[in-house]
């Protein structure tokens, strides 16, 4: 049934068009494949590790959206039977399948933006594996075990840094050790941590020596370090409150069940009636909870898919629940226990199935696109994608004003700046400026083919106050050395983009300069260099 479930509620998503992040990882794993270094040649700010998972997934599946949608698929089974295994530690085999279950409905939920392969995903098995060890060090003592619960959270941490917000509970259950035959000495303690400590150093340093040689190491700590600290301390207390209100709101529909049901757990002794320990586990799950929740408010931006993180534990915890009441049930009898089982699966397992409905009904995944992601142009970025690969020869460069890297990779073009996006650009923080003039001196450089101008706001998120260098003189660029051959623009309320090529491109863009719309238009124009022999024919599509 479970699988069943998984299979059902993925295969609609599974040639989802790449949203931005999948979009960034996607283009770099596909410049290792080139002979390219990350960071020293595509700034990220993410860990590592995500751009090697989709350089294993283009090797085993090719360079496509099913690809690296494929590898989510294993990745998230994989994450589903190690959760399986740990809750069933603590309640038995049917806790272990209400959580994997849980999971199955709502690892991949569009209110999370979880149906995109990003970094909280793949952050979770290594999660998990750490709890694991760390229970299995505190029943048995071995420094092998803390050594591995360290090594898995170190991995976890090169998908994304805020994994590290459960060194805190690893450090606490180090230290009070619960569930161990005696209380820990303080050299038990000191001997824990330290092996923790060996255990993320000994993930880590091959890593970092790899960069090192390489001649990337700087390059990383600037971007994944640096640039997310100057991001992350930009928003005060009342707007993420208010961020937090807002995406707890959304999700209320799909989750509500799972939060009560956690709660129940946490709050009531009854509810997790099936374990040997309660109060141990409802403390475990309470500090995971808390970690999660501290994890995912990084910054206070408290996106969709940063709530990922709070997966592992959520569905661990109503798990406890809905297996102490379906083993109540069945010793009343095989019916009574079936009745219950099938409830239970009811409650929980189809709201979240409702509350993403109208995007299973949806009749392509552009519109599907349009529905999760609102006016970005994800599902048109596939087809100015081939339109620029059709149209230039494989050394030429492409340059994406704004932050729309899947282009790049639909394209197969390497982009004509290392800044494959426009968002470390556009905030206020030391070096901004001095990042403006690389990207420009890169662009004047290699003169790229092809310009594509991204006009909507959350392709740029401009800081207030951040320098417009780059913005102004890549369109004085484009007024005198570039001729627009492509639009594709969006009408408000309407899902698909209408495109526009030719002299009918350039019409549209002279009548949207005159009546003032140009600014405010949701589209994307594409421009060539400019060339005395060619001269693009009109067409309208």
């Amino acid at each position: 049934m479970f699988f069943v479930a998984f299979v059902a509620l993925r295969a609609p998503y599974l040639s989802l068009p790449l949203e931005r992040d999948e979009g960034e990882y996607a283009y770099i794993a596909q410049r290792m494949i080139e002979g390219e270094i990350p960071y020293l040649d595509a700034f990220d700010q993410k860990p590592p590790a995500v751009f090697v998972v989709y350089r294993v997934a283009f090797g085993l599946f090719g360079q496509s959206i099913e690809a690296i949608h494929a590898m989510l698929y294993l990745w998230s089974a994989a994450t589903a039977l190690a959760l399986f295994a740990l809750v069933s530690r603590w309640g038995g085999r049917g806790a272990g399948l209400w959580a994997a279950g849980l999971f199955v409905a709502l690892g991949n939920h569009p209110v999370l933006f979880a149906t995109a392969a990003n970094t909280e995903i793949f952050m979770l098995l290594p999660l998990i594996a750490s709890v694991w060890w760390m229970e299995k060090a505190t029943c048995e003592g071995r420094l092998g075990s803390w050594a591995a619960s360290g090594a898995a959270l170190a991995l976890a941490c090169w998908f994304k840094p805020v994994a590290a917000a459960q060194i805190l509970l690893l450090g606490a259950w180090a230290m009070w050790m619960p569930g161990a035959s005696a209380r820990p000495t303080l050299r038990e303690r000191a001997r824990a941590l330290a092996a923790i400590a060996a255990g993320g150093i000994a993930m880590s340093l091959p890593i970092l020596l790899i960069l090192a040689w390489k001649g990337a190491l700087g390059a990383m700590i600037d971007a994944v370090f640096l640039h997310n600290f100057a991001y992350s301390t930009r928003l005060s207390l009342a707007r993420g409150a208010e961020n937090l209100l807002l995406r707890l709101d959304r999700q209320t529909a799909a989750f509500g069940a799972a939060w009560l049901l956690a709660a129940a757990a946490l709050l009531w002794r009854g509810a997790s009636g099936t374990l040997g320990s309660s109060l141990r586990v409802r403390v475990l799950l309470a500090a995971w909870l808390g970690v999660s929740a501290l994890g995912a408010s990084a910054g206070l931006y408290f996106r969709e898919h940063y709530f990922i993180q709070w997966l592992p534990a959520l569905c661990a915890a109503a798990a406890l629940p809905l297996a102490t009441f379906c083993d109540a049930a069945r010793r009343r009898g095989t019916v009574a226990g079936w009745v219950a089982t099938m409830a239970s699966a009811a409650w929980v397992l189809v709201p979240p199935t409702l509350a993403q409905a109208h995007l299973l009904r949806a009749d392509s995944v552009g519109e599907r696109a349009w529905r999760i992601y609102g006016a970005n142009p994800f599902a048109e970025s596939v087809p100015i994608a081939d339109y620029i690969r059709e149209h230039s020869a494989p050394h030429d460069r492409v340059y994406v004003i704004g932050s729309e890297p899947q282009i790049l990779f639909y394209a197969r073009r390497r982009s004509a700046t290392r800044y494959i996006f426009v968002y470390p650009l556009n905030i206020i923080g030391p070096g901004v400026l001095a990042r403006q003039q690389e990207a420009w001196q890169e662009l004047r450089d290699v003169r790229p083919e092809y310009v594509v101008d991204v006009r909507l706001q959350a392709s740029h998120l401009v800081q207030r106050g951040a320098p417009g260098l780059l913005y102004e003189r890549s369109r004085r660029m484009l007024e005198r050395e570039y001729e627009l051959e492509w639009v594709s623009y969006r009408e408000r309320g309407r899902p698909l983009y209408r495109r526009l090529t030719g002299a009918a491109a350039v019409g549209w863009l002279e009548r949207a300069r005159r009546d003032g719309s140009a600014e405010r238009a949701h589209a994307l124009l594409v421009y060539r260099r400019a060339s005395p022999v060619r001269s693009p024919a009109a067409t309208e599509r």
